[in-house]
């Protein structure tokens, strides 16, 4: 059987309580968004660290990132690709940014 009442104060003060829990602090989950990229014409020195990745990021594909600065962009993956010269650029987003 359902029923509907009024919500008593407890319950009202739990909801506002849970409400205004910062997202990030339930059950320390993280969520991101990762975008892929395939590149050519780079060789793979020019990203060999995770600061000329972020740089070549910033550079060339932040635009096109669902997130507005490099703040929240958490690591860049680089993966040479079966055709020579080509690689594969992974952008991890914080979803929650």
């Amino acid at each position: 059987m359902v029923r509907e009442s009024f919500a008593e104060r407890d319950t009202l003060a739990a909801i506002i309580a849970e409400a205004a829990r910062p997202q990030e602090q339930t059950n320390g989950i993280e969520i991101f968004e990762m975008v892929t990229f395939v590149v050519r014409g780079v060789e793979a020195a020019m990203l060999s660290s995770e600061g000329l990745r972020k740089r070549f990021v910033e550079g060339h594909l932040l635009s096109r990132l669902p997130v507005k600065s490099m703040d929240a962009v958490d690591r860049v993956d680089v993966t040479p690709w079966t055709v020579q010269g080509t690689l594969v650029v992974r952008v991890w987003c914080r979803a929650d940014s």
